[in-house]
């Protein structure tokens, strides 16, 4: 069963690592070392399945992702290892032995990654209309929390590369009165997301949602654990299928309503503009000079 999963045997623990997940950094036994988030933990249960299903979603749809694999840690390394995980109250509780969520690390050089850029950076990341497809499909997703990514220097030490991680906020949004704030899964820092055409590249994540995102969930709840999924789990895929036909207008209302978006970037000069009607809402498309 664990093999057709592509699952890995995790033979070291090396570290853990900052943050509310309680992960770890351990050595697999393809000799990749991996970030571990573990099945049961203070966000719940099902963390596990929101941080492969919302990889593996991302990665169909275009967006650069770390490799994910299933990991399977023994009770006999668990036992010679101190780590433990953390429950709902921030207690320690063992860690539990079977299969976890596993990152590969995008680099062993630390000096080839930066968690954050200065503002005038961002015009040397290569992938930079990736954070315009993080925000459709973070919105299309329900998630809760501000998009995380990292940056890989290129060969030639000025090229950079946005790589995204951490999908633990994802909610899926079983109820229409459950979706999250719109500004809720921006990256922080606003300068992130290019301004030229930017409705038109949003226009083209969306359509990529359209023709794809059912492929994309079906590829995800494929690669998922039987033991991370619960009865509900097929419902969940069904009704984000049936969010794409209105993934454009929340898309919008979001890009118009952003408040932060005016409030943490520089004032901008309106180089063109046109009115774009969609379900009610008046856009204003414009592009950045001077930048």
């Amino acid at each position: 069963m664990y093999e057709k999963l592509n699952v890995v045997e995790a033979v070291r623990l090396e570290r853990s690592l900052c943050g509310a997940s309680s992960s770890v950094l351990a050595v697999a036994e393809d000799g990749f070392k991996y970030v571990v988030k573990w099945k049961q933990n203070n966000s719940g249960n099902c963390i596990a399945f929101r941080e492969a299903f919302g990889t593996s979603v991302f990665a169909t749809l275009g967006i650069m992702v770390p490799v994910w694999k299933p990991i399977y840690l023994s009770q006999s390394l668990i036992d010679a290892d101190q780590h433990k995980c953390l429950d709902r109250l921030g207690n320690g509780i063992g860690i539990a032995p079977g299969i976890h969520f596993a990152s590969r690390c995008v680099s062993e050089e630390p000096e080839d990654l930066y968690r954050t850029l200065p503002g005038s950076w961002y015009d040397r990341v290569k992938n930079r209309a990736d954070f315009w497809g993080s925000f459709v499909i973070d919105l299309w997703l329900n998630a809760s929390r501000p998009r995380q990514s990292l940056f890989l220097k290129g060969r030639d030490n000025f090229e950079l590369l946005a790589i995204f991680v951490s999908h633990s906020g994802i909610s899926f949004a079983r109820h229409p009165d459950m979706l999250q704030p719109a500004n809720a899964c921006f990256y922080p820092d606003m300068r992130a997301y290019p301004d030229r055409n930017a409705l038109d590249t949003i226009d083209l994540w969306i359509d990529r949602v359209r023709n794809n995102g059912e492929r994309a969930v079906l590829n995800a709840l494929a690669a998922m654990p039987s033991d991370w999924k619960t009865a509900s789990t097929p419902l969940l895929g069904a009704q984000l299928v049936d969010r794409i036909s209105k993934l454009q207008e929340r898309v919008y209302r979001a890009f118009c309503s952003n408040e932060r978006r005016s409030s943490t970037k520089p004032p901008q000069s309106v180089e063109s503009s046109r009115l774009i009607e969609s379900s009610g809402l008046h856009l204003v498309r414009f592009s950045a000079a001077g930048r």
